[in-house]
């Protein structure tokens, strides 16, 4: 059996010439599973024994041999269409499936099941799903303020809720203990990182998307992947961005959102989540200034909720923390409001290294 822990990081194409190719099909999650034995699409079995924290990426080699090599290829990923019959059930709905973070899809005509077979496939709150999406996703509202609240909502499934960007680590160390501490960690974090470089990544894929500039979204998130030392954040970041891309595919009809979110699907660009924000900003018709407020509250949202799971607080000492936040955002916004590509920096040692070592940590509640 071949043993694989350390995938090809580049191979030549003109090595795999005349080679049998044979594939590896893997879902997004078991991408992630770095050790286990899996058989290829040709019938070989291969051991997997990567590091820890290993990612697998669609198209990357892991074996070349003389006569074959094998490949990675993305497997289909499960679909779920829930069909509420009325307001309350979609919240309950809502409630029950949020966080699995699924692929949205709606039908407002077609519904795969009769009033006389509400059983089958009946979650245990009411609502009806389908493996499958039925048909055409239901118009969004394009009304800027109601769309923009939406994506920026703290509810919204980008797997967001995952992540505390090195908060634990600094929770678990006695370096954070109050909300002083949470505080003054969310400034750091606003303004060493989220501020200069995603705020600004947010307005400079908003007018991309409005542009139609394909080339110009894909350099962004090259520069994006490059400024993401710490593979606990830039995985983050790439997680968020595809579930973003996906909801927003699936609500809107813009050519260029679907086109960058079907090369994120096919593992060519990693999809980080400031440009996957702008996108969706510019399908929607946000303008720049208030996309990256709403990206910059979200962000902030997302830590004051890991705080609240990390340490004995309250739910009003956490809205004090969003409070103080609020004037630290609107100066940040502003200054990302007319900024380009080559205006991107970030600079936020102290949470980097507490992100490399929060991977180090025996017990962990956040992948971040």
């Amino acid at each position: 059996m071949k043993v694989i822990s350390d995938p090809h990081a580049h191979v030549d194409a003109a090595s795999l010439a005349g080679k049998d190719r044979d594939t590896l099909r893997l879902t997004w999650e078991e991408r992630r599973w770095g050790r286990r034995r899996v058989t290829t699409a040709k019938g070989r079995e291969v051991a997997l024994a990567l590091p820890t924290g290993s990612v697998l990426q669609a198209g990357q080699i892991l074996v070349v041999e003389p006569e074959w090599y094998l490949e990675v290829e993305p497997a289909p990923e499960p679909v779920i269409a829930v069909f509420p019959r009325n307001h309350a059930e979609a919240l309950r709905v809502a409630f029950e499936v949020g966080t699995w973070n699924p692929m949205p899809s709606s039908s407002p005509t077609t519904r795969p099941w009769s009033s006389s077979s509400r059983d089958s496939g009946r979650s245990g709150s009411g609502g009806r799903r389908s493996s499958t999406p039925s048909g055409p996703a239901t118009p969004m509202s394009t009304d800027p303020p109601l769309s923009l609240l939406q994506f920026a909502d703290g509810l919204f499934p980008s797997g967001g809720y995952a992540h505390s960007f090195g908060l634990e680590y600094y929770v678990q160390a006695g370096q954070v203990r109050d909300p002083a501490g949470v505080e003054a960690f969310i400034r750091a974090h606003l303004e060493g990182t989220a501020g200069p470089c995603d705020a600004v990544a947010v307005v400079v894929a908003l007018g991309l998307g409005e542009r139609g500039e394909l080339d110009g979204c894909l350099a962004l998130d090259e520069t994006l992947e490059a400024m993401k030392p710490v593979a606990e954040f830039r995985e983050a970041s790439r997680q968020m961005g595809r579930q973003t891309l996906r909801v927003a595919a699936t609500l809107t009809d813009h050519p260029l959102l679907r086109a960058v979110s079907e090369l994120v699907e096919a593992g060519r660009t990693p999809g980080h989540h400031p440009l996957a924000f702008g996108l969706a900003g510019s399908a929607l018709g946000w303008p720049s200034e208030a996309a990256a407020q709403a990206y910059l509250h979200s962000t902030t949202v997302l830590l004051v909720g890991a705080a609240l799971r990390l340490l004995p607080l309250g739910q009003l000492d956490g809205q004090r923390v969003l409070w103080a936040a609020a004037p630290l955002i609107e100066r940040l916004s502003r200054e990302a409001t007319g900024k380009g590509a080559d205006d991107l920096w970030s600079f936020a040692p102290g949470i980097e290294i507490a992100g490399m070592r929060h991977a180090q940590l025996d017990a962990r509640l956040f992948r971040s």
